[in-house]
């Protein structure tokens, strides 16, 4: 599918409002990256209605506080509570995890759902390119340390926030991994990203065939959120959101219709481990997200970088 098509599908399907049956959710306690704004806090806050206990992560302490006031207000439901998480620091994801884990005991649903797409290119203290980092290594290392926690859960799953921007560019290992300055585009290191996201999601399905966790990726929809923001370039910015607001109005959903196949994936009973879903059914994903080698080898320089086992953990 080229991006013509793509952009043809969507005007389409962003004049359809999707449904989401509710489920009662109590008991169930739900980690969720980014969840301080945009499709991560209405995700929080339509589960946050089902009675879950809400977890959200984000860096940001101010804009943590006040999402935990916002969900406990639109839902009624005072189960809920932010951590901090710096997904572009492999330590601070590491001692992340490990606080985690010492104050729970499981974990039900996991949500990865922040990420970034960044105008200029920068390093994260880890030596790595920042959108590689903070939209697949962070999202990886966090996973692998949370599974024991997600053995003990019931009915567990977890979710990975991809884009259809995924189908737009072919990856390269190891290449791809370490981006230099004078080669970074944003759009390409963004679907390239989403790209590691669907490979992510299939290679730890695979992994993880033998145990009770479904694992998913999905396209949440082109949302009207504030994308193209933080350009420093006032021309490439301005252009960037002429374009945007023109096709925003032809395709976006808004948040809440953003955050619904993230609903969806949380708690249909429908859902099949490994897939990649879009308006909430099974979606099409590029032909090189089913390439089992280059999975296992993203996989597996991924946990090289990171300095933890490429075996998952047996309990």
């Amino acid at each position: 599918m080229n991006i013509i098509q793509i952009i043809l599908k969507n005007i389409e399907e962003g004049w359809s409002t999707f449904k989401v049956a509710e489920k009662d959710l109590t008991n169930k306690t739900i980690l969720i990256t980014g969840g301080s704004e945009g499709i991560g806090l209405e995700t929080a806050i339509q589960l946050a209605k089902m009675n879950a206990k809400i977890i959200i992560a984000s860096r940001n302490k101010e804009k943590c506080a006040d999402a935990v006031e916002a969900i406990k207000k639109a839902s009624g439901n005072d189960k809920i509570e932010f951590r901090l998480l710096d997904l572009s620091s492999i330590q601070g994801v590491k001692d992340f995890a490990e606080d985690f884990k010492n104050d729970f005991s499981s974990i039900d649903i996991l949500i990865n759902n922040a990420g970034g797409n960044f105008a200029n290119y920068s390093e994260t203290n880890d030596g790595l390119e920042k959108t590689f980092h903070v939209n697949h290594l962070g999202p990886f290392i966090l996973t692998n340390l949370l599974l024991p926690l997600l053995y003990k859960g019931n009915e567990p799953r977890i979710i990975n926030l991809s884009s259809k921007a995924h189908a737009f560019h072919q990856l390269q290992l190891p290449e791809d991994l370490k981006v230099k300055k004078e080669d970074y585009d944003r759009m390409i290191a963004y679907s390239k990203s989403k790209l590691m996201n669907v490979l992510f999601t299939k290679e730890l399905a695979r992994k993880l065939e033998n145990r009770n966790i479904k694992v998913v990726a999905l396209h949440p929809g082109f949302v009207k959120t504030n994308i193209g923001q933080g350009d420093s370039n006032i021309f490439v910015w301005a252009l960037t959101k002429l374009i945007l607001l023109f096709v925003h109005g032809l395709l976006a959903r808004n948040v809440d219709e953003g955050a619904k196949t993230t609903v969806f994936t949380a708690i249909d009973d429908s859902i099949v481990s490994g897939e990649y879903y879009d308006s909430c059914k099974i979606g099409e994903a590029q032909p090189q997200s089913y390439d089992t080698e280059l999975a296992k080898k993203l996989w597996d320089l991924s946990a090289e970088l990171a300095g933890i086992s490429p075996e998952i953990p047996s309990k």
